[in-house]
């Protein structure tokens, strides 16, 4: 019944027969599992949501079909999230009995700066470990209750609620909130251009406080330099004692010394900066891409930095902690990726990659590198279009590969050697 008809918000898959036995074969291309997106970052709570709102819509799909919403397969590592739909799939298995691990695993990486998500995850975590009535009855009073939203965010009782679900489009960008409140699909220049009505944008209100900081630590020497005039002149056009002329005298010199070193402070942070913003520009400079090739973001989790390769010496004596880098060669030249948090997951996606690459031939969540059994580093891919090579062999999805100093890793069309 599955395989023949399309019910939205299952996996993909056909029934393929070898050796006279039957197989379900599930398409994962594009997509990811819950276990791989976030088992090393935290669920916020409107992905929560969105993952409750699809698993809610799905079993009433499976109900219209008179099939058996128990049969899910509720873990961890078969429940994907697909990026070009923006929704959770999962899979549906009819010979095996379920599993709802997945609540264990969303409970246990939850927000919980998002306390309704938080107390939601923890409930049905419970609930899923003790009864399934008490599950399914669960998630049926979830999808009534009157303080969640159609989306599945909860709001409160004077919230006004909003007409129709959210949608998700297909393009690029990551889940974020609008000053309305509502969630939206954008990129980070898109968020970074919300305004509240009225209000100036926080960024220009940032930039604005830092001019008249900095006018301000100016115009102070000028005030100090004012005073010791004016101390020095006073005592000319009034009568005044000895003792009146020595404090004015003492005043002048403590206002004039303060203004020189004011000034001093000045002038060397005012260098300081300069010859920071040309240490960048000349960087900047020097990492933009040839004609013809993409240029490539890196987000730094601090994993990635750029230097030049280093010349390395026949023998090199490491020590035990030593991970190594990547040196990038071709297109990714000048480029270095060290491993000091790990594991390091690299793709294009700004919300599920450690390590952005903006190039095209890399997948949303392309590569995973985590520490080798007796140290040292491993890679695995995880599922990308154009694949992970080590010395241009293609890696099995998910099969870990030890990298030796010397080996040539490439992540889509980008080359990398280990060193």
């Amino acid at each position: 019944m599955f395989t023949v008809n399309h019910i939205e918000g299952l996996l993909p898959c056909s029934i393929r027969e070898v050796d006279g036995n039957a197989y379900l074969y599930y398409d994962v291309t594009g997509k990811q599992s819950v276990q791989t997106l976030f088992s090393d970052r935290t669920i916020s709570g409107d992905k929560y949501r969105l993952f409750i709102k699809c698993l809610k819509e799905l079993t009433q799909s499976l109900g219209r079909y008179l099939l058996d919403p128990e049969k899910l397969l509720l873990r961890e590592e078969t429940v994907c999230y697909d990026f070009a739909a923006g929704r959770f799939l999962f899979v549906y298995v009819p010979e095996e009995g379920d599993g709802k691990e997945v609540f264990s695993f969303l409970a246990d990486h939850i927000d919980p700066e998002d306390r309704d998500a938080a107390a939601s995850a923890y409930r049905f975590a419970a609930l899923a470990g003790e009864s399934d009535a008490a599950f399914w009855s669960a998630l049926r009073e979830y999808e009534e209750d009157p303080a969640s939203s159609e989306d599945g965010r909860g709001l409160s009782e004077d919230a006004p609620k909003e007409e129709g679900p959210v949608r998700i489009s297909d393009a690029p960008g990551q889940l974020y909130e609008d000053s309305a409140g509502q969630t939206r699909l954008g990129t980070d220049a898109d968020r970074e251009a919300e305004e509240l009505p009225g209000e100036p944008n926080k960024k220009e209100a940032s930039g604005k406080k830092a001019v008249l900081k900095r006018i301000a630590q100016w115009l102070l020497p000028v005030a100090l330099v004012l005073t010791a005039a004016g101390l020095l002149f006073v005592q000319y056009w009034f009568l005044m004692t000895e003792r009146e002329r020595s404090l004015c005298f003492a005043g002048a010199a403590v206002a004039a010394a303060g203004a020189v070193f004011l000034t001093v402070d000045r002038v060397l942070t005012a260098r300081e900066r300069k010859l920071a913003d040309a240490g960048r520009t000349a960087q900047n400079a020097a990492v933009q891409p040839a004609a013809g090739e993409y240029a490539m973001e890196w987000k730094w989790r601090e994993s990635a930095q750029r230097e030049e390769p280093e010349e390395v010496e026949a023998t090199v004596f490491l020590k035990p902690e030593d991970t190594g880098r990547l040196y990038g060669v071709g297109k990714a030249h000048g480029y270095t990726i060290t491993f000091e948090n790990l594991p390091l997951t690299v793709g294009k996606s700004t919300e599920y990659a450690d390590l952005v690459l903006g190039d095209p031939s890399v997948s949303r969540v392309h590569a995973r590198f985590e520490r080798g059994g007796s140290g040292g580093v491993a890679v695995c891919d995880l599922g990308s279009t154009n694949g992970t090579r080590v010395n241009g062999l293609l890696l099995e999805v998910h099969k870990k590969k030890k990298l030796e100093r010397g080996d040539e890793v490439r992540i889509g069309t980008l080359t990398f050697v280990y060193r």
